[in-house]
């Protein structure tokens, strides 16, 4: 299987919450990989990133990264 290109890049609050992790990360996977593991990939806990958004689709961890691609990652956002 062809491995693809992932490039994600942090949100502000999701990079103040993962200090050890740089703000934009490139990344090799095999085609058919889930955000879930692309993340576990990066070093970034799942359950920490609320969206992530692909273009202008919004991916559920479950979703399959099947060419290359950019991803924003997007920490939940408290407040009232």
């Amino acid at each position: 299987m062809k491995d693809i290109r992932i490039v994600l890049h942090l949100s502000p609050n999701l990079e103040d919450m993962l200090q050890d992790v740089p703000v934009r990360l490139d990344l090799s996977v095999p085609r058919g990989t889930t955000v879930r593991e692309v993340l576990r990939r990066a070093g970034i806990p799942p359950l920490v990133v609320r969206s992530v958004i692909q273009g202008k689709t919004l991916l559920t961890r479950d979703s399959v990264v099947s060419r290359d691609a950019e991803l924003s990652l997007l920490a939940p956002i408290a407040g009232g």
